[in-house]
């Protein structure tokens, strides 16, 4: 089980590699905050933030109707980790969306990213973390 995990921990940071490799972004499909221009990027609020992830989950799947579980909202250096459901599921267990990965809101500048789900969310934040510290040692 080790082995597995540390496999898909490999695959993580393989990911987040490509995405910078491909997009020119330190992070996979990280986007910029709709109201904040990349060039005069200011640290975002956690209030900020939260309002940043809940218009990006309306952007990405209208029809889930996703709502934050706020009470699980994780801190971290880089920003805030996000987790979500759709509204239906707190009634119906049938309508979690598999795949749906943690959202990430970076402190710095408010742009996004989705982490994996096919490891379980403490070692997606912990990879994630480790590869944004090493992108920020390098600056």
């Amino acid at each position: 089980m080790r082995s597995l995990t540390l496999e898909l921990g490999c695959v993580l940071l393989a990911a987040v590699s490509l995405g910078a490799a491909a997009t020119g972004s330190p992070w996979p499909d990280a986007t910029p905050s709709p109201s904040t221009p990349a060039a005069k990027a200011t640290p975002v609020t956690k209030e900020r933030a939260l309002e940043i992830a809940r218009k990006k989950l309306a952007e990405t799947k209208p029809e889930a109707s996703f709502e934050i579980l706020e009470k699980k909202t994780v801190e971290k250096p880089f920003g805030w980790v996000f987790f979500y459901q759709p509204k239906a599921a707190a009634t119906d267990p049938m309508a979690v969306v598999p795949g749906a990965g943690p959202l990430v809101v970076h402190r710095a500048d408010g742009t996004t990213a989705f982490l994996s789900s096919s490891v379980p969310p403490h070692v997606a934040i912990e990879e994630y973390e480790k590869a944004w510290a090493k992108r920020a040692g390098a600056r």
